[in-house]
C-alpha cells in the first residue's frame, strides 16, 4: 500500500479537521547482538525499507483515537495525559501510550493534545520481525510534530532515541538509535550508555533474508534482564574483592568500557572465578552478596521462579561475552566485505542463543537446517519475541535456489497441513532502509 491509500483511509475514518500527515520508522533486523544490550554491550543492526507508517492529525480534545489499516477491531481510544493508561492488549496502543508519555515528561507538558492515528506495519507482522520500536518511533514523530515541535532543532535524533528508551526499561536505545540515526543502505553499530552510531557497509554480493517461523515462542524476554542485573551485582562483588571496594558496576559492560579497561581473556576468567559453577542457586547467590535471598528477590529477581538446581548465570554470562566479540568481529567483517567470517558468526550467535539463552524450537531449527542446506553463509533465529524467526545471509547468485528451498521444504508442507494462504513476507529479502522520517505527500 502507496502512503497516499494511507492517506485516504485515514479521511474516510476520521473526516479530520486538520491537515493529515504520515510519520514513517523503517523495520529493523539484528544482525548480532541479541540479548547484550541491556548489560550496556553493543547491537549490530540494518534498518530496512520495509516501515510501520503512520496518517494522523491532531485534535481539540486530548483524545487519542488509533485504528490499525486491515484491523477487524474497533478504534483504540484512550486519553493524552501526564500519566497514560493506553489499551494493554493493543501493540500499537502501548507503543503510541509510551512515546506520549515520554515527550510530555521531557516537554514537562501542562496541556496534552490529542490526535487520530491510522497505522499499518502489515509487512512487519507478516515476516515476523519486531514492531515495536517502529510502531513507537512513528507514533513518536507523529506526536512531536502535534505538540508544534521539530526533529533536529527541539530534539536531535540521538537525543530522541534516548529519551524513548527511558519508558523501556531494558533498552538501551540500541533499536531506537538505528532507527533514527542510520544512514541509507548502511548497518548500524550502536553502542548504548551512552548512545553512539557508526555506519558499516553491507557485504557485496549477498543479501539479508528474514524467514518467519509461523510459531509464537513462550516469551521469557523479562528473565533475561533480571538475571543479568544480579550477574552485575556478584560479579561487582567480585571485582571489589580483587581490584578495591572503589570497583562499581552499573552493567557487565563496564568491565571493558569503564576504569578497569579489561580485556575479554580479563573478563572471562574474572566471571569464572565469580560463577565456578554452571548453576547458582538463590541461597548461594545470598551467600556471596551477604544479602538473604528475601532480598534478592525484592531487589533483581522478583517472583522469577528458580529452575531445578539453580539459576544458569554462568551460561548467561557465557553468552554476553561471546556476543559482545561477535559484534566487534562481526563489523570488521563487514568493514572487510568478508561474507565467510560473517556468515560464521550469525552461525555462532545461534549456537550460543540456543545453548546459553534456551531459545529455539523444532521450527526453528529446521529453518536454520534447512537455510544452511539452501547456500545461506550463515543464519540464526532472531525476531519480535524470543525468536520467531531467522535472518541469513545469502549470496545473490543462489537467492533464487534459496528461496525456491525454503519454500519447498518449510513452507509448503505447513501450507498443506493448515490448508491456508501463507503471507507473501514470510521470506522477506531485506532492502535497506532510511532512518525515521516524515513522508513527502
Amino acid at each position: 500500500m502507496e502512503y497516499s491509500g494511507l492517506v485516504l483511509k485515514f479521511a474516510e475514518l476520521y473526516a479530520p479537521k486538520g491537515d493529515i500527515a504520515v510519520a514513517r520508522a523503517p523495520g529493523l533486523v539484528k544482525l548480532l547482538g541479541e540479548h547484550i544490550e541491556c548489560n550496556g554491550l553493543p547491537v549490530l543492526s540494518v534498518p530496512i525499507a520495509d516501515d510501520a507508517r503512520v496518517a494522523f492529525a491532531p485534535r481539540d480534545d486530548d483524545t487519542v483515537r488509533i485504528s490499525e489499516f486491515g484491523a477487524s477491531i474497533a478504534d483504540l481510544t484512550f486519553h493524552n495525559a501526564a500519566r497514560i493508561a493506553p489499551p494493554t492488549k493493543s501493540l500499537v496502543g502501548i507503543a503510541c501510550g509510551a512515546a506520549l508519555q515520554a515527550l510530555n515528561a521531557h516537554f514537562a507538558q501542562t496541556t496534552f493534545p490529542g490526535m487520530d492515528i491510522l497505522c499499518d506495519d502489515s509487512v512487519l507482522v507478516d515476516s515476523g520481525l519486531d514492531r515495536s520500536a517502529p510502531l513507537t518511533v512513528a507514533c513518536a514523530l507523529a506526536y512531536l510534530r502535534v505538540l508544534g515541535r521539530e526533529l533536529g532543532k527541539d530534539l536531535s535524533r540521538l537525543e530522541f532515541a534516548s529519551l524513548l528508551a527511558k519508558g523501556h526499561p531494558h533498552s538501551g536505545g540500541a533499536d531506537f538509535a538505528a532507527l533514527l540515526a542510520g544512514q541509507p543502505d548502511a548497518a548500524c553499530k550502536v553502542d548504548v550508555f551512552p548512545l553512539r552510531v557508526e555506519s558499516v557497509p553491507l557485504l557485496e554480493g549477498h543479501v539479508i533474508v528474514t524467514c518467519n517461523a509461523l510459531v509464537s515462542t513462550p516469551d521469557k524476554s523479562e528473565a533475561g534482564p533480571v538475571l543479568c542485573r544480579l550477574i552485575s551485582e556478584m560479579v561487582t562483588k567480585k571485582a571489589q574483592e580483587e581490584f578495591g571496594d572503589e570497583i562499581a558496576l552499573d552493567r557487565l559492560g563496564d568491565l571493558w568500557k569503564g576504569h578497569l579497561c579489561l580485556t575479554d581473556g580479563e573478563v572471562k576468567d574474572l566471571c569464572d572465578r565469580t560463577f565456578p559453577q554452571e548453576l547458582t542457586t538463590l541461597d548461594e547467590a545470598a551467600h556471596v552478596l551477604g544479602l538473604t535471598p528475601k532480598k534478592i528477590r525484592e531487589r533483581w529477581l522478583g517472583d522469577l521462579v528458580e529452575p531445578k538446581g539453580g539459576f544458569p548465570l554462568k551460561a548467561r554470562v557465557r553468552h554476553q561475552i561471546g556476543e559482545y566479540r561477535r559484534v566487534e568481529l562481526g563489523r570488521d567483517a563487514l568493514l572487510a566485505d568478508d561474507a565467510s567470517e560473517f556468515g560464521r558468526l550469525l552461525n555462532e550467535s545461534h549456537e550460543s542463543c540456543v545453548r546459553d539463552c534456551f531459545q529455539g524450537c523444532p521450527e526453528l531449527d529446521s529453518l536454520i537446517t534447512t537455510a544452511r542446506e539452501a547456500r545461506a553463509t550463515g543464519a540464526r533465529l532472531s525476531g519480535k519475541g524470543w525468536g520467531e524467526c531467522t535472518v541469513n545471509l545469502v549470496p545473490e547468485v543462489h537467492l533464487e535456489h534459496f528461496l525456491q528451498t525454503m519454500d519447498t521444504r518449510y513452507f509448503a508442507p505447513k501450507r498443506e497441513r493448515q490448508g491456508t494462504v501463507l503471507p507473501d513476507s514470510r521470506m522477506l529479502v531485506v532492502e535497506p532502509g532510511t532512518a525515521a522520517d516524515y513522508v513527502k505527500l
